[in-house]
This record gives structure tokens, sequence and C-alpha cells, in this order.
């Protein structure tokens, strides 16, 4: 049987791992809203780039200068995204790692016996 430190402790294992728990899906979610909206922006500045490249051909303006402005726009956007996705990446690896040492801490030191 537990004592009642060993049972506050108990109990403060088991809300730090929930905790840690939400954590890592709150990281997990970020990092696919940040790969769909990459996406999203991705089709938007590649359609307006095709579409300013088309409309100068047909009306023979030039537009490339724009097209071109819109691609690179997209390239930083693109180098923004990339460093967010790595750093929530991170932090989702770090939280994975401690859920990890509390379920080994855990199974080492079992409260039943």
């Amino acid at each position: 049987m537990l004592d009642e430190v060993e049972q506050r402790a108990a109990a403060f294992l088991e809300r730090d791992f929930t905790e840690s728990f939400a954590q890592l899906r709150h990281y997990d979610s970020q990092l696919w809203d940040v790969w769909k909206f990459s996406l999203t922006a991705y089709s938007a500045l590649l359609g307006t780039a095709v579409g300013l490249y088309k409309y100068s051909i047909e009306k023979d303006v030039d537009l490339v200068p724009a097209a071109i402005a819109v691609l690179v726009v997209g390239l930083l956007l693109g180098i923004v995204f990339l460093a967010l996705a790595v750093r929530t990446r991170t932090y989702y690896v770090i939280t994975a790692r401690y859920i990890n040492h509390h379920r080994y801490f855990f199974l080492r030191n079992p409260p039943w016996i």
C-alpha cells in the first residue's frame, strides 16, 4: 500500500504525464496547420504567377517581372514556413522524449510493488 507522500508523487506524475501528452498533441496539430497553410499559400502563389504569365502573353504586356516577384515572395514565405515547421517539430520531439522518460521511470519503479 502506498503512503500519502507516494500517493501525491504518483498523482503528480499522472498530472504531468497528462499535461505533457496534451502539449504533444498541440504541437502535432500546430505542425499540420503549418503544412496546410503552406500548401494553400503555395497553390495561390503559383496560380498567381502562372496567371500573370499567361495574361502577359495574351495581352502582350511584360508582366514576367511581376510573376518572378510573386515567386520570390513564395520562396521567402517557404523559408519562414520551413523554419516554423522545424521549430515546432523540435518542440514535439523534446516533449515526446520527456513522455518516454516518464514511461521508463514508471516501468522501472512500479507503484504496485
